[in-house]
């Protein structure tokens, strides 16, 4: 049952008469005058039933996602998994964009993936994918091993 804190004050006696009477929710009644002013008391009362959902959903997401590119390919297709859970709604869908499934050119992407429970909580999280010439790490490790091997003959 949700409870919100009370506003009224000392100054407004009518309030504490007319509890009886109020019905659930926030209520406003005219107080009496304080000075040349007119107060207004607010009062919350506990609606059963009602909770109030405060915490935004939990995202799962892969860290730095790297993909290797075939030699010829300027793009690829990545897929991932990207989840969100909620203390109230459970599962949720998320949506990214890029989306999962789309082609990436090589270099790295920012993918940036929400979702939004039934209380309007939002979580966002964002994650990089790197997509690689796949040969350029093999022409390197060669390059590698033939210098080492070269340095190991000239001792």
């Amino acid at each position: 049952m949700a409870q919100v804190a009370s506003t009224a004050s000392h100054l407004c006696p009518s309030m504490q008469r007319k509890r009886s009477w109020l019905p659930p929710g926030r209520v406003a009644t005219p107080a009496p005058r304080a000075g040349a002013r007119l107060l207004t008391c607010h009062t919350d009362r506990p609606v059963p039933g009602l909770d109030f959902d405060l915490t935004p959903p939990v995202l799962t997401a892969p860290g730095r996602k790297t993909v290797l590119a075939p030699r010829r390919l300027k793009r690829v297709r990545v897929t991932y998994v990207v989840t969100a859970q909620d203390d109230a709604d459970g599962a949720l869908p998320v949506t990214c964009r890029p989306s999962s499934g789309s082609w990436f050119s090589i270099g790295r992407t920012r993918v940036r993936c929400s979702a939004t429970d039934t209380s309007g909580n939002e979580s966002a999280i964002i994650f990089v994918v790197a997509v690689k010439r796949q040969g350029r790490e093999r022409r390197s490790l060669q390059a590698h091993e033939k210098r080492a091997a070269s340095a190991a003959l000239l001792r």
